[in-house]
């Protein structure tokens, strides 16, 4: 009876499974459908050029790009025309940390940075791009090759949703970049999205960012930024489990406090900066796909 209650249990847990990554991919297709598959294509290029045709010669083509085995058997200069390739590549690091897993109101940083990321994979995959998945869930990684298809998306989207509860330990976003260059990962572009809660990442975020096309999203929830309580509170680190004392006595004291995660922000706005990329601001409490589409946009100029 207890094998037959396991294995009732185990269905409905795959049936969960299965039912979460679906709304997912519902959700995001549907987004990306209408906001972001033709902008994800113009900001993220391919790496190279691929022949496409030949051409009679024209005064002022390249004499180097001549089809000498057509022009030998038509009697005629041709010329190959080349077009730039637009099968990319890219990896996305997610931070799946404890401290993710937190929200006031509504949606924790996880559940936005998990829309966001399905988003990305479904635009790369609808613009025939390969995509990899780095998880990071404390001292764990998990890693995703890049591939394409119908396969790939299942994949990826089913090892986020099952990640759904939070690990114990620090986040180290320069270990998970650290990996991601010793496995030399082929592809040209890497998203980092996390809250950045973690210890100094600047060196293998600058050596990332020669590797790829980098860009960060910070995903940030608004009681990190004002304090809803007055008064000495006591807290525990949602990582670590260590106790925290929180002074809200004073009004200089909040002021601090509220202005930790702007603070937080401009420390990591400034370590992207320094390495040549960008890094997207995104609060729990409100829409999120302005801030995408107006990257995308950026990228395209």
């Amino acid at each position: 009876m207890k094998d037959k209650h396991r294995s009732i249990e185990g269905n409905q847990e795959v049936s969960r499974l299965l039912a979460a990554v679906r709304r997912l991919e519902i959700k995001s297709r549907r987004i990306s459908h209408q906001h972001f598959i033709g902008d994800y294509s113009s900001a993220f290029r391919g790496s190279g050029l691929s022949f496409a045709e030949v051409r009679p010669y024209q005064y002022g083509d390249e004499v180097r790009n001549i089809d000498w085995n057509v022009t030998a058997r038509t009697g005629q200069a041709y010329v190959k025309i080349f077009e730039e390739e637009r099968e990319a590549s890219l990896v996305l690091v997610f931070d799946n940390s404890a401290s993710m897993f937190f929200g006031k109101d509504g949606a924790a940083k996880r559940d936005i940075a998990l829309e966001i990321c399905a988003i990305i994979v479904f635009s790369a995959l609808a613009a025939n791009d390969k995509v990899g998945l780095l998880l990071l869930q404390a001292d764990d990684i998990t890693f995703i090759p890049p591939g394409k298809g119908k396969n790939q998306l299942t994949h990826v989207l089913s090892t986020l949703v099952k990640a759904h509860q939070p690990k114990i330990g620090e986040t180290r976003i320069g270990d998970a970049l650290e990996y991601l260059l010793r496995r030399k990962v082929r592809a040209e572009s890497c998203f980092v999205i996390s809250d950045f809660q973690s210890k100094d990442f600047s060196d293998a975020l600058k050596k990332t960012a020669i590797k790829y096309d980098l860009t960060g999203i910070l995903i940030e929830d608004l009681a990190e930024n004002k304090f809803p309580i007055d008064g000495l509170i006591q807290l525990s680190d949602l990582e670590t489990g260590a106790p925290m004392l929180l002074n809200q006595l004073f009004s200089g004291n909040r002021e601090r406090n509220e202005n930790i995660g702007d603070r937080r922000f401009e420390k990591n706005k400034a370590i992207f900066q320094q390495s040549g990329s960008d890094l997207l601001r995104i609060s729990t409490n409100e829409p999120y796909i302005p801030v995408l589409k107006a990257f995308f946009k950026r990228r395209v100029k």
